[in-house]
């Protein structure tokens, strides 16, 4: 699966969040100011929350016995989510969150390889690609120049991301018997069915109006699934 073959740069605004620790979603970061600086502020918790979970995702494929380079890569992406974090941070004018605080919150670890597979077929090859290609989007139609370049530097880091969660999807599917891959494509398929009701409740505002670099609006949204969705019908992963 390339995450970037089924992007088309036409006329929408999109932005996103990949692989996140949901016990983090809850961070606050109270940011008086414009609505752009609030957006940037949730971008900013969402980033934050990616570190743990990219943390946790090292430890699960090293206690699975995965192959150490795809530990390596997931301590590479919990970097990359650090470096994120300090951008949105400076771009929303709010103090960086500390590290120290995620491990307050730590995510619940799959228990076996089955959950595993599951959790990366819909955390990491559908949530986390599509949010790879929503920021490549994004990156292309921002505005503004200094948000067109945090968010280029985020899209760059979030393609390999997505790119991981697949060759992950690789390395564990083949491990699991028939009945477990059929499973791990359910959770494929349930992913795509829950992005789809999440981006079509996006609220549908022009770019002018926007509170964010490129919001989201359903129709756009709506048009960037569907072509992600094609691309894995043509590809051998089947949804």
């Amino acid at each position: 699966m390339c995450i970037r073959d089924s992007v088309c740069l036409g006329p929408i605004d999109c932005s996103g969040a990949g692989r996140v620790a949901r016990s983090q979603l809850g961070l606050a970061l109270t940011v008086p100011g414009t609505p752009r600086s609030r957006w940037w502020a949730q971008m900013t918790a969402l980033e934050f929350a990616a570190i743990t979970a990219f943390e946790e995702l090292a430890a699960d494929l090293e206690r699975l016995g995965a192959p150490a380079d795809l530990v390596r890569r997931a301590l590479d992406a919990a970097q990359d989510e650090r470096d994120h974090t300090r951008m949105c941070a400076t771009m929303a004018g709010v103090p960086v969150p500390s590290d120290a605080s995620s491990a307050e919150h730590r995510p619940q670890r799959a228990a076996s390889l089955l959950e595993f597979a599951r959790v990366n077929a819909a955390e990491g090859c559908i949530r986390e690609s599509f949010a790879a290609l929503e920021a490549l989007v994004q990156s292309h139609r921002a505005r503004d120049p200094k948000a067109r370049a945090v968010l280029r530097r985020i899209a760059d880091d979030e393609v390999r991301h997505g790119q991981l969660s697949w060759d992950i999807d690789d390395w564990a599917t083949q491990r699991l018997s028939s009945r477990g891959k059929q499973q791990v494509r359910r959770s494929r398929r349930a992913a795509v069915r829950r992005t789809w009701t999440s981006v079509s409740r996006s609220p549908t505002c022009s770019l002018p109006s926007d509170p964010a670099p490129g919001l989201p609006n359903a129709r756009g949204r709506q048009q960037l699934l569907q072509g992600f969705v094609r691309e894995l019908a043509r590809s051998r992963a089947r949804v």
